[in-house]
């Protein structure tokens, strides 16, 4: 069975993350069996032709963006559960607290809008949601679309 496209995603930035740092090491990538399987990392981006100065340096700001946000929280629904409960969700930006001891429930199916002044912390919580800073199972798909929806 093949790995979802959110957690093949995830690698392939994982990898990048490793190639922007300048790591040449070997990383383990494990498929949903559970069985661990070498990958380097010019494997994961597909070739030496994609690791250019660009990427990388979109790879560095997305870290740097990753390294100043701050998010934890306890997944207490069912692993296997298609709805999403966190307790005691707190996240921070640039050390500014942006919500602390919430508690999240997304109900698979429904819809959900978030309302708030602009600089609340309305995108860096889906953010933090999109790119598991918290614990979601891998069988959930997480997608996070920048950006303003034109109607």
């Amino acid at each position: 069975m093949a790995p979802s496209a959110s957690k093949q995603k995830r690698l392939a930035e994982k990898a990048a993350k490793a190639s922007a740092m300048g790591s040449s090491s070997v990383t383990a990538s494990t498929d949903v069996s559970g069985a661990g399987t070498p990958m380097t990392n010019l494997s994961a981006n597909g070739s030496t032709d994609d690791l250019g100065v660009e990427s990388a340096q979109k790879a560095m700001a997305k870290l740097s963006t990753a390294t100043d946000r701050s998010a934890n929280g306890v997944l207490v629904s069912d692993i296997k559960s298609r709805d999403i409960k966190i307790e005691q969700y707190s996240l921070s930006f640039h050390g500014r607290l942006l919500i602390e001891g919430a508690e999240i429930s997304l109900n698979y199916g429904q819809r959900y809008g978030l309302l708030g002044e602009n600089g609340s912390g309305k995108s860096t919580f889906l953010q933090s949601i999109a790119e598991r800073d918290v614990e979601i199972p891998e069988h959930i798909d997480v997608s996070d679309m920048p950006g303003g929806v034109v109607a």
